[in-house]
């Protein structure tokens, strides 16, 4: 398959500003490009990335067959979970997980995301030191034990799917999708997956003698037109929050934190009005999505925004660009909690929208609540260091000084 960063610029020290440039002088030309070098068809309209995201059935989410196979004898990851089907098997899927990731399951969280963010900053603080690097001390470890948390995964256990989310973070590093929830695995990576999946399927088995209140008790119970989930099914759920909250939320926190750090009066104002903060964190996610692009593959001859696209065709569905459409969203470079709508596009649309992105909303606000009550005074000290590509974009180095505070 080719490149996928092949004429698409890579940076990793201006914090994607050259992505977005890139973006934006091809957005400005034209809303879709066909592109006749790599045989894909790229989306960069606010309107034709909402119309490709909501249409399955010509965007397809399949890639059995597209990508590279799993190796003999590896967990098969293009046939069994919600990120690479299509209705109707998503719509059936999709149901069976809504009955267990429910909202309030994820409300019931905040306490608990409270405590690991506590104990994170507790840590990160605990020489006296006055700088800590974010995404080393608070990003980067918070999303881990929130996913075991949810599914309730005893405590002693807990270093371990961090130690799991880490190995499949480097697996999906060449992912020929582009989605953090889509991984294909190589020979070097199996033993980890195949430890997790026999672990999730242990507490499976132990779940369906004696069911308890957590995620993995529920989607053992879930049944929907008398169908339930099966063992593939009910391990890909786990290893997708898994890989998604790891690299997803890791870099969408240090991503708002960005946003904020550039707009001090705004972050003040934020903190103080739970409303504002909910509505500058969306604002923040728009501007800098974790995930610039997701993948789709054309099943049948289409037009999008008048270019005609060939059944077979890849289609770049570019979610950064379409989050800075001048036509949806006015002065769209501009920082503005108070936009009357903000319906961007960083948890995908349409019937693969992110189903954990109330818990990735949840984990940002409590832990920047927790991290600025700490540290009032806490300020981004330069050089911060970025990973910006079609596949994943996000500060890898955030160091801060915590000015004033309790520590």
């Amino acid at each position: 398959m080719t490149d996928l960063l092949s004429r698409q610029p890579v940076d990793t020290a201006d914090g994607g500003a050259a992505l977005r440039d890139w973006l934006a002088d091809a957005r400005r030309a034209h809303p879709v490009r066909w592109d006749e070098t790599t045989g894909r068809c790229h989306v960069f309209g606010h309107e034709e990335a909402q119309q490709a995201l909501q249409d399955p059935q010509t965007f397809s989410s399949e890639f059995k067959g597209v990508v590279d196979e799993p190796i003999e004898d590896g967990p098969n990851f293009m046939d069994s979970h919600l990120g690479v089907t299509d209705p109707p098997r998503h719509g059936r899927l999709r149901r069976l997980i809504s009955q267990a990731f429910t909202p309030k399951s994820v409300r019931d969280l905040q306490p608990r995301i409270a405590e690991i963010t506590d104990e994170l900053l507790d840590r990160a603080t605990a020489d006296g030191g006055t700088e800590i690097d974010l995404v080393e001390s608070l990003c980067k470890p918070l999303p881990a034990p929130v996913v075991a948390e949810l599914l309730g995964v005893p405590a002693e256990d807990r270093d371990r799917f961090s130690g799991w989310a880490d190995a499949m973070a480097l697996a999906n590093d060449g992912a020929a999708t582009g989605d953090p929830s889509v991984m294909v695995l190589d020979e070097h990576m199996t033993d980890p997956v195949r430890q997790m999946q026999d672990y999730i399927l242990g507490h499976v088995r132990d779940r369906q003698a004696n069911p308890g209140a957590d995620l993995i008790s529920r989607l053992v119970a879930a049944e929907v037109d008398g169908q339930r989930l099966d063992d593939a099914e009910l391990f890909q759920i786990p290893m997708v929050l898994l890989l998604a909250g790891h690299i997803s939320t890791t870099m969408q926190l240090g991503n708002v934190l960005l946003v904020l750090d550039e707009h001090p009066a705004a972050r003040a104002a934020a903190l103080a009005d739970p409303e504002l903060l909910a509505a500058s964190i969306d604002e923040a996610m728009r501007l800098r999505p974790a995930v610039p692009s997701t993948f789709r593959i054309v099943k049948k001859p289409t037009t999008l925004g008048s270019v005609d696209v060939p059944a077979g065709a890849m289609a770049v569905i570019w979610m950064l660009s379409a989050n800075y459409d001048e036509r949806r969203f006015p002065e769209p470079a501009t920082f503005d909690p108070g936009r009357s709508a903000n319906p961007h596009l960083t948890f995908a649309h349409g019937p693969h929208f992110c189903l954990g992105a109330q818990l990735a909303r949840l984990e940002i606000s409590t832990a920047l609540q927790i991290l600025f009550e700490r540290h009032p005074g806490l300020r981004l000290v330069p050089p911060t260091t970025f990973t910006t590509s079609p596949l994943v974009a996000g500060p890898t180095r955030l160091v801060a000084e915590t000015g004033a505070g309790r520590g």
